[in-house]
């Protein structure tokens, strides 16, 4: 959740909490307060953006941008156009008058009647706006997730928000302010255990949410068997909207639990338990990974261990029809569309039906893969030292300009990045263009380490199995070697939670190698 991609732009979250963004530009979707394009990283200072909270995820839809800070606020900026930014008011103006009328809105939790969306709403937010707290009842926001129209909100509670649309044909659909969408009520009532909403995820047009008891739940648009329903559900409307969120039984995953899902445009891959993948919906790119260009209307078995060299998959990411796949190995695998180069694979930017493991490239080793996130035309992963390598078309043309389409690299070409290309610091001195190292790493996992964050923990621990204590201490031999290693190694990143001692205590922090 540290790496976003939309349309030709993408969206990262820093160790220090920050924003960096790059790429097109034309809507604000970048955050950085204008609608300039950013061939370079922009980096958005929390402390001048933010309220000095730090950002602990970041999503992006095809002309919209989302995040979580770690405090459980929203935020988003824009293209404001079907009220997918969920701000209320359209168009938004920094008057007393407007921000007035929109917490009003907000605080009584009602569709702003007074604006239609669909007249005089090309309308940018530039700058990041929170969303206040009372839209949510005063719940924290866990995790947020953008389609092309729509923004999708999680609360600490457990219930899923949801602003704008998947059918901007349709004005009945759209709504300006986020409105609750009541998955928890619809979970099977012989279940005795607490149910609650645990993960969301969406698609172009269709949304996910996934609840506590493993039971995966899937709503919006319905056009090539994304929605992995069959066409069996009595909620399915004229224009193929599935408007109440329907669960897919786990005998479409042979009795598994989900534990990860994501969409691109009309397709949906699902992760279960034991690594497996599965896929469902538009298969004429080959993102299905099912060897074929079928389409597919229930989830279909894409492989586990027994397809990706003897691993399970650990996350998968979906752009506009191709999929990027993470084992327990961490390497990368992809599938899909390869006309823009996205998929990382070879120089012919052909499309590629079955899963293909990314080979080594010049600096790019695959190894260590924490995160994968996939946009329109272009591919971006984040490694467990907190580098960047991205993918895919660098620059396209709009109106009478080359544009860059978010792989944050220098050129002034149209030429596509067929193969991952390391993401640099770039400076120019004296009509030089210069790159080095980025000084700044992705992602939260690396710099605070479990000893230095909780040493009293590792103080107790090992005085508890220190001879010192006795003869009688069971384990008082233990060496001061495996003591570090039980305290530091254990907690390394593999990239899941260690499963030591420590991780006993309830801490979940990776140290860094």
């Amino acid at each position: 959740m540290t790496a976003s991609c939309g349309f030709g732009f993408t969206l990262l979250a820093t160790e220090e909490g920050n924003m960096m963004s790059f790429g097109f530009n034309e809507n604000g979707q970048l955050g950085c307060g204008n609608t300039l394009h950013q061939m370079l990283p922009y980096l958005s200072r929390k402390e001048d953006v933010f309220d000095g909270d730090e950002i602990a995820m970041v999503a992006s839809g095809n002309e919209h941008g989302a995040c979580v800070t770690q405090s459980g606020k929203l935020w988003t900026w824009g293209n404001a156009k079907y009220g997918r930014l969920g701000q209320g008011v359209l168009p938004w103006c920094n008057t007393t008058c407007a921000r007035t009328r929109a917490k009003i809105i907000a605080q009584q939790n009602i569709v702003d009647q007074m604006i239609d969306p669909y007249e005089n709403s090309d309308w940018n937010i530039f700058h990041p706006r929170q969303i206040v707290s009372s839209v949510f009842h005063h719940s924290k926001v866990t995790m947020v997730a953008c389609g092309t129209a729509f923004t999708l909100a999680l609360t600490e509670s457990g219930n899923v928000w949801q602003s704008g649309t998947t059918d901007w044909f349709d004005q009945s659909q759209c709504s300006t302010v986020f409105k609750k969408i009541d998955v928890v009520s619809l979970i099977e009532e012989d279940i005795e255990e607490h149910k609650r909403i645990v993960m969301i995820a969406s698609g172009s047009k269709h949304m996910m949410a996934l609840d506590s008891t493993g039971l995966l739940w899937m709503w919006g648009k319905y056009m090539f068997g994304e929605l992995g329903l069959e066409n069996e559900c009595d909620t399915t409307i004229a224009n193929n909207t599935v408007i109440e969120p329907t669960a897919i039984p786990r005998s479409a995953f042979d009795g598994s639990d989900v534990v990860m899902m994501d969409g691109g445009m009309c397709f949906t891959m699902i992760v279960t338990t034991h690594g497996k993948l599965w896929s469902c919906g538009l298969g004429h790119y080959g993102a299905l990974g099912l060897g074929s260009r079928q389409n597919v209307c229930s989830p279909q078995y894409v492989g586990g261990p027994d397809q990706f060299d003897g691993w399970g998959v650990r996350m998968v990411a979906c752009g506009e029809y191709h999929t990027l796949i993470v084992t327990e190995e961490n390497k990368v695998w992809s599938c899909g569309g390869g006309n823009r180069s996205q998929l990382g694979l070879s120089l012919d930017r052909a499309d590629t039906l079955w899963p293909t493991k990314l080979p080594d490239f010049n600096r790019f080793e695959n190894e260590s893969i924490v995160t994968a996130a996939a946009g329109s035309w272009h591919s971006v992963v984040v490694t467990q030292d907190g580098s960047v390598y991205t993918w895919g078309v660098t620059m396209h043309p709009n109106a009478e300009e080359l544009v860059p389409m978010g792989l944050g690299h220098y050129t002034p070409y149209h030429t596509p990045t067929p193969f991952p290309r390391l993401l640099m610091h770039t400076t120019f001195q004296n009509s030089d263009v210069i790159t080095e190292p980025m000084q700044t790493r992705i992602g939260h996992w690396h710099h605070r380490c479990w000893l230095d964050n909780y040493p009293e923990f590792g103080v107790a621990f090992a005085m508890a199995i220190h001879r010192r204590l006795g003869p009688q201490t069971t384990i008082g031999n233990i060496s001061e070697e495996l003591v570090r290693d039980i305290l530091i190694g254990g907690m390394e990143f593999r990239p899941n939670y260690a499963k030591g001692v420590m991780a006993l205590l309830g801490l979940s922090y990776q140290n860094r190698k």
